[in-house]
């Protein structure tokens, strides 16, 4: 199962506030966020040949984080892996982006 997604969310960060540093820390919690969900919804056990690429880049002033998941599991399990694949994609963003406005984004009401 693979997965490459990119999802553009302005939040109106100025990103003269992140470093090097801050984007690592914040790509490193996204990482732990989708090993934990797969490991959650399949079972370690299942998983292999698992790889998790998240690249912050910033372009036009604006940072655009990429996530490109691939796992392997069996098909014995009868699980929706796309679904699963795309529920941990698409909360490892909602972390991004708490983490984000955390830093001095927008204020979420």
């Amino acid at each position: 199962m693979s997965k490459d997604k990119e999802k553009t969310v302005d939040i109106g960060l100025d990103i003269r506030k992140l470093d090097v540093e801050v984007l690592e820390k914040v790509l490193s919690e996204a990482e732990r966020s989708i090993r934990k969900y797969l490991a959650k919804n399949i079972g370690m056990e299942y998983l292999s040949d698992t790889t998790i690429i998240l690249k912050a880049e910033i372009i036009n002033n604006k940072v655009v984080f990429t996530i490109d998941t691939h796992f392997s599991a069996p098909k014995v399990l009868n699980l929706d892996y796309e679904k699963i694949l795309d529920e941990a994609i698409e909360r490892t963003f909602k972390i991004i982006e708490r983490r984000l406005k955390s830093l001095g984004g927008e204020d979420k009401k």
